[in-house]
This record gives C-alpha cells, sequence and structure tokens, in this order.
C-alpha cells in the first residue's frame, strides 16, 4: 500500500462521540423533564398498579359488574379491592 491508500479503520472522532452523547443526554433530560412537569411521572406505578383519580360530569353504561375481592398491595398481604367492569360506557365531560 501507498501513502495515499491508508486508510484508519476503528478510529474515533471524540468531538463528534461528545456532541451526539451530549445531545443525547440533553434530550433524554427534556423528554423526563417533560413528563416531570406535565405530571405524567406522578401517574406511572412504581410498584403494583398504584391509584389514579378522574372527575367527569356524567357517566352512562350498560353491563356494569362490581367485583370485590381481597387482594396484596405494596404495603398488605390482604387488603379489600374492588374492580368493575362496564361493558359500554358514555362519559360526558371527563378530566383526567
Amino acid at each position: 500500500m501507498s501513502k495515499e491508500q491508508n486508510a484508519t479503520v476503528g478510529s474515533v472522532l471524540k468531538k463528534k462521540l461528545v456532541v451526539a452523547l451530549l445531545s443525547g443526554f440533553i434530550a433524554l433530560g427534556a423528554l423526563i423533564g417533560v413528563f416531570g412537569f406535565s405530571g405524567t411521572a406522578f401517574a406511572l406505578p412504581l410498584g403494583g398498579i398504584g391509584d389514579f383519580y378522574v372527575k367527569f360530569d356524567e357517566l352512562n353504561g350498560k353491563g356494569f359488574q362490581l367485583m370485590p375481592q381481597i387482594g396484596e398491595t405494596g404495603e398488605s398481604d390482604a387488603e379489600p379491592m374492588i374492580r368493575n367492569k362496564i361493558e359500554e360506557v358514555e362519559i360526558t365531560n371527563f378530566i383526567s
């Protein structure tokens, strides 16, 4: 091989690597910030399903079933829990 045809294999351009890493961390920080400021981070369950509350003016449904049971939570082995199931529902003025 002549000197004009030298090919470097496996080199890292440090400036481009640093720019790519920093932009990735900035994008990740922005995403986490958006989740934190919008309140989405608080809705994510950390250990189990978690609680959430909704507000609405009126709920009309068909095929409602209330299914109470005893189950495990993050704080206790036996807690009363209520599950409900509605086959068809119409909610007016839903606020999450």
